[in-house]
């Protein structure tokens, strides 16, 4: 049973909206529906959003993100980093782009980042790591034959693939690296790289 049938759902969570309710299709709209059949209400002002909620869920934008964000967007996301709650991203923090880590614009700075079906590249490249947090997945039981026809160049590395090294191991066993760099008086970056 889910909790809108509870009628709990209404009295744990606030929704705010930053989108016309009639713009909303498909499961957004039937969500909506049904929190609102059930004594929901949802905020329109996001400024009403403070430091007395014991979480915040970002789900404001999602994968497909691929212009900055501006306008209403970008003052609720700057509203919601000063806020001193945690915040949970859904699938990746609103402002981050899905498959560069890039902040377009401004981005949520989440404290838990839950992704789904795969994960994203954006998630680990970038300026992720200032907005995702820890990052959680789960796959929703979508078959692995149907992740495997999605083609990807990429491929996380987690820790038990790295060779583990001695303790006393340092960079001359590892192979050697060429450093070229500018002029005479510009040798810094080439100082900082060796």
């Amino acid at each position: 049973m889910s909790l809108f049938k509870l009628g709990c759902f209404r009295k744990l969570f606030r929704a705010h909206s930053l989108v016309a309710e009639e713009k909303l299709q498909g499961d957004a709209a039937s969500a909506k529906q049904m929190f609102v059949d059930t004594g929901g209400r949802i905020l329109k002002d996001y400024q009403l959003i403070d430091d007395t909620a014991e979480l915040l869920i970002d789900a404001l934008l999602g994968t497909g993100l691929d212009r900055a964000v501006t306008g209403l967007f970008a003052d609720a996301i700057a509203h919601v980093n000063k806020l001193l709650i945690p915040v949970l991203a859904i699938d990746i923090p609103s402002g981050l782009n899905a498959d560069t880590g890039n902040i377009m614009g401004c981005a949520i700075c989440a404290d838990i980042t839950i992704t789904f079906i795969v994960l994203k590249k954006g998630l680990f490249t970038g300026l992720a790591a200032d907005c995702c947090g820890t990052v959680i997945f789960s796959d929703l039981e979508v078959p692995n034959k149907i992740i495997q026809a999605i083609s990807s160049k990429e491929q996380l590395l987690v820790p038990r693939q790295l060779t583990k090294r001695k303790a006393s191991a340092h960079k001359g066993l590892f192979g050697h690296v060429l450093v070229v760099g500018g002029g005479v008086w510009l040798c810094r970056s080439r100082t900082f790289s060796s």
